[in-house]
């Protein structure tokens, strides 16, 4: 019998390829899938991004076995993958992997997570299916396995889309746990534990329906949200979940759509993460967003001026560096 999780994998696969069969689409269908109207979601999809190099060596970890968990100290690497998301969590030996960037990032993620000293990702969470989100997950799921992958569980009909749905499903057959969002904790080592906060439900598009995650480890927090936009931001405040985060990685790469002033006042955030390409063709971050982030009062840190971001929490302070090239 199939475990819940397959189930509800499979509920999204067959619903999915029904979905494709009335539009004349086909699961692993090699032409690319005809292009809509361009617009900022569309265009994403297309956009040849450039995938900037790994942190020198001796800012990380030597390759061969990993370390000793280290209970008494988190790692978060907000890793620069060029116009997209890629975020690693290390705590002790347990790894949590938040996105994978486009897809020509993902040899420069998986070369990351080596030198690191990693050899199985226990979480993997795909905010939602954008290219830039997932793109670089195919190379991750090619070369580690997987104990549990979260997913927005809603399809895409994109080539890079049904590649990534491959190999979920490769890893689920070979014992991986699949799972949708709910209100869920994950407990990770030492004091430190991760809530999924959403989406509650359908909320009428990929960017906020992204899954949304707050980390904690002690006296520290982090706020993870996807490509999240005003309606997902509002939908949460509504629900008064716990928002409250040192460090915020702002939503839709700096986009004027997201990080109003309700939420960020609700978050109130010490420092701010901005993850967006070197001279992307959207003008991320957009002026509206720095200016509020400023009038905060809160510390940014962008992807395309500070290269890789390391944040290291021992419970009480925490500590950054900036890897450029």
């Amino acid at each position: 019998m199939l475990s819940r999780s397959k189930s509800t994998l499979w509920t999204v696969i067959i619903t999915w390829l029904l979905a494709l069969c009335f539009a004349g689409c086909s699961l692993l269908a090699e032409p690319p899938v005809p292009t809509p109207a361009p617009t900022q979601e569309s265009q994403i999809e297309e956009e040849p991004v450039e995938a900037h190099p790994t942190p020198s060596d001796a800012t990380l970890e030597p390759e061969g076995e990993r370390p000793a968990p280290d209970r008494e100290t988190l790692y978060v690497h907000f890793i620069d993958v060029g116009q997209g998301d890629c975020i690693l969590i290390e705590a002790g030996c347990f790894t949590v992997l938040i996105d994978g960037g486009p897809r020509n990032s993902g040899q420069l993620v998986v070369d990351y997570l080596v030198k690191r000293g990693i050899r199985e990702i226990d979480v993997l969470i795909a905010t939602h299916p954008h290219a830039d989100h997932i793109g670089g997950l195919i190379a991750v799921l090619e070369s580690f396995p997987v104990k549990r992958i979260i997913d927005a569980g809603i399809p895409h009909t994109t080539v890079t889309f049904d590649d990534y749905l491959t190999l979920v499903e490769t890893q689920v057959k070979a014992g991986c746990r699949y799972e949708t969002p709910e209100d869920q904790t994950i407990e990770l080592p030492g004091a430190a534990f991760l809530d999924i906060l959403g989406p509650p439900g359908d909320l009428g598009s990929l960017n906020d329906n992204s899954v949304v995650c707050r980390l904690v480890f002690a006296n520290t927090s982090f706020l993870f949200t996807g490509d999240v936009q005003q309606a997902a931001e509002e939908s949460l405040l509504e629900r008064e979940v716990p928002l409250t985060a040192d460090v915020l990685k702002v939503g839709h790469h700096g986009s004027r759509t997201s990080t109003t002033p309700p939420f960020l006042d609700a978050v109130s955030p010490t420092y701010a993460v901005i993850p967006c390409g070197r001279d992307n063709r959207y003008g991320h971050p957009h002026d509206e967003v720095l200016e509020r982030l400023e009038r905060f009062g809160v510390t940014v840190y962008r992807n395309d001026q500070h290269g890789t971001i390391i944040f290291t929490s021992d419970g009480d302070t925490l500590y950054v560096q900036t890897c450029t090239e």
